[in-house]
């Protein structure tokens, strides 16, 4: 998911006020085409950047009901375009939500299949693309049970910016877990190439509306410009990370392992973080 996507999210999450230019000369992009039940419904979108400027607004209390089609269908007139899904319980910002990549059908649409336990959930589907991004919201109801999302895990510490490494902060992500633990705790200890170390201690960041399964702990930029001080690339990342109680330990390398030179690295737990299942 873009930066801008996983913002689009949090917006969903915290339900933001109107923001963005608003109405712009040039004017937006075109509605995205959704099908489900019955006949295809044009939908404007409530956030999006275009060629013209950006507008994000609030998603609708009551989205579009496309019922309990297998699948749903979704297609915008602009080509060179990805879609992704957030599918939410119905009705519960808070609720936990899971994000699947959308196939490209022969026709040019894309495909939501069902993921997740069976029931009725609200659908952002967010584009992106040459021009900017769009997201708009559907209400779904699916009969069948779906994949579950597997635990994932990401940090950012250190960056770079024309060679120089840097940090504007750290940043430790946890999504996708059985459950919210009730007590979590992460030691992240950097070590430069030159074998020089520090031990960061980012805080677990607690809200109103926290997302089932989800834990985000976060750091100051001083925590991560005092790693990015050790020396030279690449760095070592060792997490220790205790979750009620049972310790989880992870090892990356940056920029190795990083998506994008200022981008984090996705850790793999040992023990394996705790994952969603069907119950038996």
């Amino acid at each position: 998911m873009t930066a801008r996507a996983r913002a689009v999210v949090a917006a969903l999450v915290v339900v933001v006020g109107l923001g963005g230019c608003g109405a712009l000369p040039g004017g937006g992009p075109p509605s995205v085409v959704v099908r489900g039940e019955g006949d295809a419904v044009a939908l404007a979108p409530w956030t999006w950047c275009w060629t013209s400027g950006c507008a994000d607004g609030l998603p609708p209390q009551d989205p579009t009901d496309l019922g309990s089609a297998e699948e749903l269908l979704v297609g915008f007139p602009a080509d060179g375009w990805d879609f992704e899904a957030v599918l939410r319980p119905a009705g519960q910002p808070c609720g936990p939500a899971q994000t699947v990549p959308l196939e490209r059908t022969a026709a040019g649409e894309h495909r939501v299949l069902p993921a997740g336990p069976a029931g009725t959930y609200d659908v952002d589907l967010l584009g992106r693309g040459p021009q900017g991004d769009v997201v708009v919201t559907v209400r779904w109801t699916t009969e069948a049970d779906g994949p579950l999302p597997s635990p994932v895990a990401s940090l950012g510490v250190l960056s770079q910016d024309d060679g120089t490494v840097d940090s504007y902060g750290v940043e430790l992500l946890l999504d996708d877990l059985a459950a919210t633990p009730g007590r979590a705790e992460v030691d992240i200890t950097v070590t430069s190439s030159e074998g020089r170390s520090t031990t960061l201690e980012p805080t677990r960041l607690e809200g109103e509306c926290q997302e089932e399964g989800r834990v985000d702990f976060t750091g100051p930029a001083e925590q991560g410009q005092r790693a990015a001080a050790l020396g030279t690339a690449p760095f070592t990342y060792d997490v220790a990370l205790l979750l009620d109680g049972q310790r989880h330990t992870a090892t990356a390398t940056w920029p190795d392992d990083a998506r994008d030179e200022d981008g984090p690295v996705a850790l793999v737990f040992t023990p394996a973080l705790p994952a969603l299942t069907y119950d038996p």
